[in-house]
């Protein structure tokens, strides 16, 4: 009898040790099962991450290279518009340094700017030629507008008269320029800078110059070439 008892003990005593085990088994699988379901979901959460920080980076590539696009066209656009406005001005000032001489053409309403009412288009003091000191400047003068017109250099305080100019230079003139010429006229005349300071390009027909058909012309001792700039 004893010894039923004590087998019938141990096969308890072993079942709780199984149910014991077994027990383990399934917190460890749930542990288990628990561990790989987070690192599948931090997995996930990773690979939205990235395919985020992809996105933002291919927009991001994208705008660049759209902002470079932009700055090269409009560099290029300047760059043209200046080297438009370059050759323009090479044509209206010739330089000769070896006959210390200049080419200097004016054109009376070139464009409508002021009315026509300029030279090479631009008036009120906007075009400026300087020359250095003791050069022979050699002036084309043309008239493209409908009314007479004529090219003078004068003293710049003169160059708000209405009327009764006074040439800067000896033979700085187109013939009769009070009265002008008529439309596709062309004169010329020369003349030799011999004094330095800053004078007037007018027309010398009454009121043109003070209506703004005038620009600047100066002497300059310490030029060593030619050169006309606009504003």
């Amino acid at each position: 009898m004893k010894r039923r008892i004590a087998m019938a003990g141990t096969a308890l005593a072993i079942a709780l040790v199984c149910t014991g085990c077994n027990g383990q088994n399934a917190v460890s699988n749930a542990a288990n099962a628990t561990s790989n379901a987070a690192g599948m979901a931090a997995n996930a959460v990773n690979q939205t991450a990235k395919q985020g920080a992809d996105a933002v980076g291919r927009t991001a590539n994208a705008a660049g290279a759209a902002a470079s696009q932009g700055a090269h066209a409009m560099h290029n656009a300047v760059s043209g518009a200046a080297a438009d406005t370059n050759a323009a001005l090479s044509h209206w000032l010739v330089e000769h340094p070896r006959a210390r001489s200049v080419d200097l053409t004016l054109v009376a309403g070139f464009n409508n700017h002021n009315r026509g009412f300029n030279f090479n288009g631009y008036s009120n003091g906007d075009m400026a030629v300087t020359v250095p000191k003791g050069w022979t400047v050699h002036v084309t003068f043309q008239n493209r507008n409908g009314i007479a017109h004529s090219a003078m250099i004068v003293p710049y305080n003169q160059h708000a008269k209405p009327s009764r100019f006074t040439p800067a230079f000896s033979g700085s003139s187109t013939s009769n320029p009070s009265t002008g010429v008529a439309r596709n006229s062309i004169q010329t005349f020369q003349f030799k800078a011999d004094k330095t300071g800053q004078y007037a390009i007018i027309c010398g027909v009454p009121g043109h110059a003070a209506a703004g058909m005038w620009d600047v012309f100066r002497v300059s001792d310490t030029a060593k070439t030619p050169s006309l700039t606009t504003k």
